[in-house]
């Protein structure tokens, strides 16, 4: 890469002598202890076929009968992943889903509604990581549990996030959070190295600073957006700009989230990266992406 990327009439950028090496971290493989599941559901028969169903999997498995025990019950364990049926005696499968997601020890449990009731939608919105509508088929239920478990995998390889920004130290804090959790982390400095990494790499997800000098935020925004290998790729503004409010219809729905540094919750994001990252997966997005970049150039 070229030094006049990295200058400014003449000088370089906070004093910089030369662009940093891009660095590509891998996912580290961590050992994980056995992930709890509480499964909430007041039908005793089909708590006990989808207990079985888990343990075989290899799930530790905890049941709760009722809205008021399901609280209760994911509070005291804090498990993995929570199960949840909408219709349950004592308080409601909806209510207890955003009590849950309110409460500052289970608000980043991933909360998987399994219904006979057929209210994706809103189950959704009011903050589920997915929603199977029963009966349940066996496969699906321990892919979408899979997705959201502690190694956060896609077709069996790490998930990897591109990290966009010219500032190495908020680069580098980024990367630290991510790769504790076991994503893998391609390192890029200023946009047209984002750009470049996002068309060669094809990663699951960006995080992107819109301050950047020589290529803005915003052109790497509309630049891989109007590419049709790099279209469907989840983009998170990650920024210290007060973004105004024709900022924001420029650009509309092409974002996930905007997130403000230095006032983001590291759980809130890391919750918000899964979800994406797993709806990319179950669009077929990054395969897709893949299969047609053979035919890029």
């Amino acid at each position: 890469m070229s030094d006049e990327f990295y200058q400014v009439d003449g000088s370089f950028i906070e004093g910089r002598s030369k662009a940093p090496a891009v660095v590509e971290t891998p996912a580290p493989v961590k050992e994980v202890e056995t992930p709890t599941i509480l499964v909430v559901e007041d039908d005793e028969q089909t708590s006990e076929l989808l207990t079985i169903y888990l343990e075989e999997t290899g799930y530790r498995v905890v049941c709760a009968y009722d809205g008021t025990e399901a609280i209760e019950k994911a509070r005291e364990i804090k498990p993995s992943i929570i199960t949840l049926d909408i219709i349950l005696p004592k308080k409601g499968g909806l209510e207890v889903l955003q009590e849950l997601n309110t409460l500052p020890e289970t608000k980043d449990i991933p909360i998987i509604i399994i219904s006979m009731v057929e209210n994706e939608e809103l189950g959704l919105e009011l903050g589920a990581a997915d929603y199977l509508v029963k009966p349940i088929d066996r496969k699906e239920l321990t892919q979408t549990l899979e997705n959201f478990g502690p190694a956060v995998k896609v077709n069996e390889k790490p998930v990897n996030i591109l990290v966009v920004d010219e500032n190495l130290q908020d680069i580098e804090l980024m990367s630290s959070i991510l790769e504790s959790e076991g994503f893998g982390v391609i390192k890029a400095f200023g946009g047209k190295e984002g750009i470049e990494l996002a068309l060669e790499r094809h990663p699951d997800a960006i995080i992107l600073e819109l301050q950047m000098n020589a290529v803005s935020g915003f052109e790497v925004v509309q630049r891989l957006k109007g590419n049709s290998v790099a279209k469907d790729i989840p983009i998170f503004l990650y920024t210290n700009k007060d973004i105004s409010m024709g900022e924001k219809e420029l650009l509309g729905n092409q974002v996930i989230s905007i997130i403000q540094k230095g006032q983001y919750s590291k759980s809130d994001l890391l919750k918000k990266l899964k979800m994406a990252t797993v709806t990319e997966k179950k669009k077929g997005g990054r395969n897709d992406r893949r299969e047609n970049a053979d035919w890029v150039g």
